[in-house]
């Protein structure tokens, strides 16, 4: 079925030949790249899982700095 995709004279024969080839690679490669992927995916979520509770604290430090102020500020601007 995919040999009807490459018609004669439409310029595009060469292309969709590699295209077809690129498809009908070996399954061990493409294993090889799941699992690389899968790895990376992990070292993510694991930097994600230790970034995460230190931009809490930071936060947390951050509204405890300036909530004093935005305070401030949010009764003068209902002042007016």
């Amino acid at each position: 079925m995919h040999h009807l995709v490459m018609t004669a004279g439409s310029g595009h024969d060469d292309t969709a030949a590699r295209l077809y080839r690129l498809g009908k690679n070996d399954v061990g490669s493409d294993v090889a790249g799941i699992v690389g992927g899968v790895v990376i995916g992990i070292i993510g979520l694991i930097g994600c899982g230790v970034n995460y509770p230190i931009y809490k604290k930071m936060l947390e430090k951050g509204k405890a700095k300036y909530a004093y102020e935005i305070v401030q500020l949010a009764k003068e601007i209902a002042d007016e």
